[in-house]
C-alpha cells in the first residue's frame, strides 16, 4: 500500500490497542489488590528495561538492514543475544535471588523474580518478530498481531483473576 494507507494501518492498530486497554481497566481494577499492580510494575520495568540492553536494540536495525543477508545476521545475533543474556539472567536470579529479594524488600510469595528471564525472552522474540514483519511492509498483519495480543493479554489478565481467588501474579501472567 501507500504511505499514507500504511500509517492509517499502524495508527488504526494502536488506537484499538489503546481502547481495549482502556475497556478492561475499570474491571480489572476491581479484580487485582494495589500489591498486584506494584508486582506487575515492577516486573513491567525489568523486562522494559532488560529486553532492548539484551538484544543490543538489533531489532531496531532489522528495518534498515541492507540486504537479507545482513539482516539474518543481525537476527541471529540478535537471537543469541537474548538467548546467553536470558540464561544469565536465571543464573542471577537462581544465585542471588534471596539477596535482591531482601534489596527490594520482596515476599517470597509475591516474588516476581522467577517471571523476569521468561518476561525477556517473551518479549525479546516478540520484538524481534514485530520488527521482521515491519521490515517485510507486513503492517496490516503487526496490527492485527497486536490487536489479537493485547486482547488475550486483557482476557487472560481477567480469567485469571476472576478464577484465582487473591493471586497477585495475574497480571503478569496474563502478561
Amino acid at each position: 500500500g501507500s504511505f499514507t494507507q500504511d500509517v492509517f494501518i499502524v495508527s488504526s492498530g494502536k488506537v484499538i490497542v489503546a481502547i481495549i486497554g482502556f475497556l478492561f481497566v475499570p474491571i480489572l481494577s476491581r479484580i487485582y489488590s494495589p500489591e498486584a499492580y506494584g508486582n506487575f510494575s515492577l516486573y513491567s520495568a525489568f523486562v522494559a528495561f532488560f529486553v532492548p540492553l539484551f538484544t543490543f536494540s538489533f531489532p531496531s536495525a532489522f528495518v534498515v538492514a541492507k540486504n537479507d543477508n545482513l539482516f539474518y545476521k543481525l537476527f541471529s545475533l540478535s537471537t543469541i543475544l537474548l538467548l546467553l543474556s536470558t540464561a544469565i539472567t536465571f543464573l542471577i536470579v537462581l544465585l542471588l535471588g534471596d539477596y535482591i529479594i531482601s534489596v527490594f524488600n520482596l515476599a517470597y510469595e509475591t516474588s516476581i523474580l522467577w517471571l523476569i528471564p521468561a518476561g525477556i525472552l517473551i518479549n525479546g522474540f516478540f520484538n524481534q518478530l514485530t520488527s521482521w514483519n515491519v521490515r517485510r511492509k507486513q503492517f496490516a498483519l503487526s496490527s492485527s498481531v497486536a490487536i489479537g495480543h493485547n486482547l488475550l493479554i486483557r482476557i487472560f489478565n481477567l480469567l485469571i483473576g476472576i478464577l484465582g481467588r487473591n493471586i497477585s501474579y495475574g497480571l503478569i501472567f496474563g502478561n
